[in-house]
């Protein structure tokens, strides 16, 4: 009975550690499990089901994939991403699980391609949208995840401003491109 109870705990363990890390990926501190809220929020447990706090990284291959601070179940504060490669692809910070602060999306070459600001989960203030040369593309301005006013550059360099049917037909809290690739 002894050796059936121990295989059948050596099955879970195994099975319960690829349902709570995500395959290929190690993360350095212990297995935890993230489900998303009706609130859009990512919400995490660790392995003694608690909502999990402090620093958490995530490795595939070697490379970080993510290195991410959560308070209370929630990211809080900077985390920061990378691709496949280990190149930092996203610098962006959160408050209780949203967006709140400084985000910066970056190209393969480690430019800026975007950098843009949220308060509480919407796009709000300036943002900036770049090419992989690091020439500014474009210049907006959000509130409340709303664009407001913006330009893009055209082929010859010079700003085009946004017009109001342009502005008006743009989706809430997402960024206009400006051609950015």
């Amino acid at each position: 009975m002894k050796k059936i109870y121990f295989f059948v705990l050596i099955i879970g363990l195994i099975f319960g550690g690829l349902q709570t890390a995500s395959a290929g990926r190690k993360d350095e501190s212990k297995n935890y499990r993230c489900h998303t809220e009706p609130d859009d929020r990512i919400f995490c447990l660790d392995e003694k089901e608690r909502p999990l706090s402090g620093k958490r990284t995530r490795e595939v291959n070697g490379h970080y994939v993510s290195i991410e601070n959560y308070i209370k179940g929630y990211r809080d504060g900077l985390s920061t991403f990378f691709d496949e490669n280990g190149k930092q692809i996203e610098r962006v910070y959160f408050k209780q699980g949203i967006k709140n602060g400084m985000d910066k999306i970056y190209y393969p070459t480690g430019g800026v391609k975007i950098s843009a600001q949220y308060k509480n989960g919407l796009l709000n203030g300036q943002v900036d949208v770049y090419d992989d040369r690091g020439k500014l593309l474009g210049r907006m301005r959000y509130k409340n995840g709303i664009l407001y006013k913006g330009s893009c550059r055209n082929q010859n360099g010079k700003d085009e401003n946004f017009t109001p049917e342009f502005i008006a037909a743009q989706p809430e809290n997402q960024v206009v491109t400006c051609g950015a690739q």
